[in-house]
């Protein structure tokens, strides 16, 4: 049973995506500073992974003890020998952490404002979408994604590519199950230089 089969959108939530190096978190940014509450996946998640006692457990059972540092951080390189060498694995990875963010962000939205925002890469496969009352896109021309992402990166060209085409299910899906309300990025913005934490 998906997430959709189980709840209704959430009204005035709006869900904010895009493929990488689209300028999703600028977006996001711009809305922070009007102060409109917006939920950062990312952020969400590198966090519940490193400080929810009940992921850390799940994490621990499906990867074993190494998949955390003596200090509590994850050990980042074990993590991704594990799941890239296993595609069941990562689905389990993923599953776990999907589900502690999706808790997270509707217990956000108790005390949220409205409207409130949430910035997601992967609405529909961590099932984020479903909760959303509507869904922005921001669109940005590929080779002004190519450039942006290898700029702030390590990726080579290669590397952006196959991870942009990994998420072009994404866009399928959604734009069978949304109307899509498209935002147009194509001003080079440079990345920020942190990422801001939910509010």
């Amino acid at each position: 049973m998906s997430v959709a089969d189980v709840v209704n959108p959430i009204p005035d939530l709006i869900c904010i995506t895009g493929g990488i190096g689209s300028g999703k978190s600028v977006v996001a940014r711009l809305l922070r500073l009007e102060n409109y509450p917006v939920f950062d996946c990312d952020w969400e998640a590198t966090v519940l992974m490193e400080t929810d006692p009940e992921v850390k457990r799940e994490v621990e059972n499906l990867l074993g003890h190494d998949a955390y540092n003596a200090d509590g951080s994850r050990n980042r390189q074990y993590i991704s020998s594990r799941i890239f060498a296993d595609e069941e694995m990562r689905k389990s990875l993923n599953a776990i952490v999907h589900a502690a963010v999706r808790k997270r962000m509707m217990e956000w939205r108790l005390s949220a404002n409205r409207p409130a925002f949430v910035e997601s890469a992967i609405p529909v496969v961590s099932g984020l979408a479903w909760l959303c009352e509507q869904v922005w896109i921001v669109d940005t021309p590929l080779d002004l994604r190519i450039a942006r992402t290898i700029a702030r990166s390590n990726l080579t060209e290669k590397e952006v590519r196959r991870r942009i085409q990994s998420q072009a299910c994404e866009w399928t899906e959604l734009e069978r199950h949304w109307r899509i309300e498209t935002i147009k990025n194509y001003r080079a913005f440079p990345a920020p230089a942190n990422r801001e934490t939910t509010k």
